[in-house]
C-alpha cells in the first residue's frame, strides 16, 4: 500500500478505506472533490459505496519533519485517536474511521458529516435571533461536551455544524475541526471559558452580541447549573472577548489602510 501503515476501525472494515489509500491521488476519481488545499495539508470528500467520506492529508515538510513525525506520532494518529475518544463518549463529533501513516504523507478518514448549514454561515444568511429555539439548544449541546470533559479549542462558528433536520422538531449539532480539542478527566472550567471566549468573539464579529449575551450565554449558565453545579465567569469572558474583538477590529482597520 505504498508504503503506508494504515489502522482501520471495525466499523469501515469493509468499506474499501485501503484500496483507496493505495491510489496515486486520493482525491480524484468521480464524486471526488476537494474543500481546501494548501502546502501543508488537504482535505476532501470521496465516495466509497454509499458512504460519504472526509479525507484529510497531512504533508510532510521535508525529511526534519517526517522524522520527528515517526517518533511523536502523525498528526492523523493523534487525531484519529482524539476524535475515538470524543466519539466513544458519545459527543457530537464525526466518527473516525480510520488513519495512516507513511514516509512523507499521514491521511485521517472519517466519515462525512452531512450539515443543513454551519452557525456562521445561519448568521449571515438569517440571523439567529429569528430562531427561538437556538439558543437553548446549542447551549444544552455545548454544555454536554464541556461537562463531558471535553474542551474543543477552537469554537468558532464554523466549526459548529448543524445537521439535518435542525429547525423542525429542534436542533442537532456536531463540533468539526478538533485538531485542537482534548479531553479531561472532568469539566475543566479554565477549557470550558477559552472555548466560550472565543465563541463570544466570533459572535461579536458577526454582529450577533445580542443574540450571544442575551441568549445564549444565559441559556448556557443556566444548563451548566444544571448539569454540573458549576459556572463560569461569563463577565470575564465576555471582558476578554471584548478586548480581543477590539485588537481585531484595529488590526483590518490598519490593513485596509495600508498598514
Amino acid at each position: 500500500m505504498g508504503g503506508l501503515k494504515i489502522k482501520i476501525s471495525k466499523a469501515a472494515e469493509t468499506l474499501g478505506i485501503e484500496e483507496m489509500l493505495a491510489l496515486p491521488d486520493v482525491f480524484s476519481g468521480a464524486g471526488a472533490r476537494i474543500i481546501k488545499s494548501s502546502a501543508s495539508s488537504a482535505i476532501g470528500v470521496r465516495k466509497l459505496g454509499d458512504v460519504e467520506l472526509l479525507v484529510k492529508r497531512f504533508n510532510y515538510k521535508g525529511a526534519l519533519h517526517s522524522l520527528a513525525r515517526r517518533i511523536a506520532g502523525s498528526r492523523a494518529k493523534s487525531l484519529f485517536k482524539r476524535s475515538e475518544a470524543l466519539f466513544e463518549k458519545g459527543l457530537p463529533v464525526p466518527e473516525p474511521l480510520a488513519y495512516a501513516e507513511g514516509s512523507r504523507v499521514s491521511y485521517f478518514v472519517s466519515r462525512y458529516v452531512s450539515a443543513v448549514n454551519d452557525l456562521g454561515n445561519l448568521s449571515k444568511e438569517r440571523g439567529l435571533k429569528t430562531f427561538p429555539a437556538l439558543a437553548a439548544s446549542l447551549a444544552k449541546a455545548v454544555v454536554a461536551f464541556h461537562v463531558a470533559g471535553a474542551v474543543h479549542g477552537d469554537l468558532k462558528w464554523t466549526n459548529i455544524l448543524m445537521l439535518e433536520g435542525s429547525g423542525k422538531k429542534g436542533f442537532e449539532f456536531c463540533f468539526v475541526d478538533i485538531d485542537q480539542t482534548r479531553l479531561c478527566r472532568s469539566f475543566d472550567r479554565k477549557g470550558a471559558a477559552a472555548d466560550l471566549t472565543a465563541f463570544v468573539g466570533y459572535g461579536m464579529r458577526m454582529n450577533e452580541r445580542e443574540w450571544v449575551e442575551g441568549e445564549f450565554l444565559p441559556a448556557y449558565e443556566r444548563e451548566l447549573s444544571s448539569k454540573a453545579g458549576q459556572g463560569v465567569d461569563m463577565g470575564l469572558v465576555v471582558k476578554t472577548a471584548s478586548a480581543r474583538y477590539a485588537a481585531w477590529k484595529k488590526r483590518q482597520k490598519t490593513a485596509r489602510h495600508g498598514g
